[in-house]
């Protein structure tokens, strides 16, 4: 189950997080000659990154605009794009075998659980909250 029983959001923390430390694991395990791959990983990073800083601006500014824009139904494409992305970074991976990203298989598949985790309630929920997305967002940087 997601949502605590006493509406805590640790249970959501761990997952955003855990999603941000597989991308950042992949970082550390990427061969180094391999640019592209490099930046597909970082640009995946920040494109999480910022999306989690959109949410927080639009649950704190409190406008029904804002509410929407931090909906689910307006961020599928979102989860969308990084499924795809992470897609495309699993292929690469596989495509050019290496003993620094023999592990990553098991990475992608547990980010994918995350991600679809978190999909999930944000579906459920509608909008995630800002206590949620900051505490997230914290926990990330210190990993």
């Amino acid at each position: 189950m997601l949502a605590a029983p006493n509406g805590s959001s640790k249970p959501h923390i761990a997952l955003i997080a855990g999603l941000m430390a597989v991308v950042l694991a992949a970082c550390v395990s990427v061969p180094q000659y391999d640019q592209t791959t490099d930046s597909a990983i970082s640009s995946l990073q920040k494109e999480v990154d910022a999306q989690l800083v959109q949410w927080i601006s639009d649950e704190k500014d409190h406008t029904d605009a804002s509410k929407k824009d931090a909906s689910y139904a307006q961020n599928i494409k979102f989860y969308d794009k990084v499924d795809t992305d992470l897609t495309s970074l699993e292929l690469r991976m596989e495509a050019v075998p290496d003993p620094s990203t023999s592990r990553l298989a098991t990475f992608f598949t547990s980010l994918r659980q995350q991600l679809a985790d978190v999909r999930d309630l944000h579906q459920k929920k509608g909008n995630l909250s800002a206590t949620f997305l900051t505490a997230t967002r914290a926990q990330h940087r210190e990993e």
